[in-house]
């Protein structure tokens, strides 16, 4: 998924060391130190794509970024999940069982695929005019 930590030779570890320092330069809180593992984020992207049919994408997306890169949470767990919909105004039992289920789950790996194949190895990325590549 685009949400796996880069890593090479060294390993995350080793990209988190050369993150870190410049990060915490420009005032980002990011803690590698608390992550313990690195989530399966596909229910996360699954949030992430009805959050976005709510409007409530924004407020997802940073607190999954919160969550994962602040506070190492699990963004694979379904209760944190719910209540990150929760918090951002969607409705938890809806969510609830929309995660228990399969709903847009082969869409959300079809998307994975086209965006590896494009280029696209971890977020945030950006595409410009679908055609220029900017990693961030």
């Amino acid at each position: 998924s685009l949400w796996a930590r880069p890593g090479g030779k060294g390993g995350p570890r080793a990209v988190d060391s050369r993150i870190a320092p410049p990060a915490r330069e420009d005032g980002l809180d990011i803690a590698f130190d608390r992550i313990a593992r690195t989530p399966t984020p596909i229910a996360a992207h699954r949030l992430l794509r009805w959050a976005a049919l709510e409007g409530a994408q924004g407020p997802v997306v940073d607190a999954l970024f919160d969550r994962y890169f602040r506070r190492g949470e699990d963004i694979s767990d379904r209760e944190l999940l719910v209540a990150i919909a929760r918090d951002a105004g969607m409705d938890g039992a809806v969510t609830e069982r929309l995660l228990a289920g399969e709903a847009d789950l082969q869409e959300v790996r079809d998307e994975d695929a086209a965006a590896r194949e494009a280029g696209l190895s971890g977020v945030p990325s950006f595409i410009i005019n679908g055609r220029h590549l900017i990693p961030g």
